[in-house]
């Protein structure tokens, strides 16, 4: 969703106007396509993420307010 909101969608929808949010702060010169993102996988293995990040790609992020946070220990997934 933030990839989508920041890389691909429009500022406004509402003026001919094809700049992105992530183009406003320049991180891109332009919008990017779904082919663009998703080119290329990022496994936590190929880059270097903090500690907080691994937690929640593996699903080991515990929400308070959720109340009863159950974790699956898939064998067959990740």
């Amino acid at each position: 969703m933030a990839v989508w909101r920041n890389f691909i969608k429009h500022v406004t929808e509402r003026r001919n106007d094809p700049t992105t949010p992530a183009m406003r702060v320049g991180l891109t010169r332009a919008p990017w396509s779904w082919t663009d993102v998703l080119a290329k996988r990022r496994f936590p293995w190929r880059i270097s993420m903090p500690e907080g990040w691994m937690k929640i790609y593996r699903r080991r992020w515990i929400t308070p307010a959720v109340g009863r946070n159950q974790r699956h220990d898939l064998k067959h997934a990740f």
